[in-house]
């Protein structure tokens, strides 16, 4: 095999290290602003930010997290004030999940926090190869869809 030949376990250790990165940034952010809060508290809060009063399995689809751990998640979020599950009129026993008005205050603060470090990397990136990476990655996810 070639030394610089990149291979799919390369691909995912990479993936691993963005991940790790972008967690690491985002928590050095939150420490910056003195907002005491979990990487995945901010995944939370910023998905309700994007759409708000959407059920806890449609959270759990668009933070790529299983409905447990999300309801664990939800539940700290809501014991600080942040986010409110509201019944659906039709069936009291449905919930839908938004943020309170606390939490919309703390989004007004974490927003600007989250869009400074994409803009960063997008500016350093760029548009082509963020698209070229984008197109990558989707193929790979429909190959292990396929499985």
């Amino acid at each position: 095999m070639e030394k610089n030949k990149s291979t799919i376990p390369d691909l995912f250790h990479q993936l691993m290290k963005v991940r790790m990165a972008f967690r690491q940034a985002m928590l050095k952010k939150l420490k910056e602003n003195h907002v005491e809060m979990t990487f995945e508290m901010l995944q939370v809060m910023h998905a309700l930010w994007l759409e708000q009063g959407i059920s806890q399995q449609t959270l759990a689809f668009n933070t790529v997290r299983d409905k447990a751990s999300l309801t664990s998640l939800i539940n700290n979020l809501e014991k600080r004030g942040w986010v409110e599950r509201r019944a659906v009129a039709k069936d009291g026993r449905s919930k839908l999940i938004f943020l309170s008005g606390e939490g919309e205050r703390l989004a007004a603060v974490l927003k600007p926090m989250v869009n400074e470090v994409y803009a960063h990397v997008e500016k350093k990136v760029g548009d082509r190869a963020t698209a070229q990476a984008m197109c990558c990655l989707e193929r790979v996810y429909d190959e292990l869809e396929k499985l």
